[in-house]
């Protein structure tokens, strides 16, 4: 009686100790996408900034360029 009681309350705790898992899993998978959009945000932001820099720049040098190096 006893060996067969000792297995049901091992896979008892078994199962349970997995469905408690699954919920802090979940959770911990959301928090990682949560925090990988954020960055990715981030990283998006950046690049625009970036971009318009860029294109500021290259207007810039190319009016430069169209006034001429050498006036004369």
């Amino acid at each position: 009686m006893d060996g067969s009681s000792g297995t049901s309350n091992a896979q008892s705790k078994g199962s349970g100790s997995a469905g408690t898992k699954k919920p802090q899993s979940a959770v911990s998978i959301l928090k990682a996408a949560e925090s990988a959009l954020n960055i990715e945000q981030k990283r998006l932001q950046k690049h625009k900034e970036c971009d318009e820099i860029n294109q500021s720049l290259t207007l810039r040098t190319n009016k430069d360029f169209s006034k001429g190096i050498f006036p004369g």
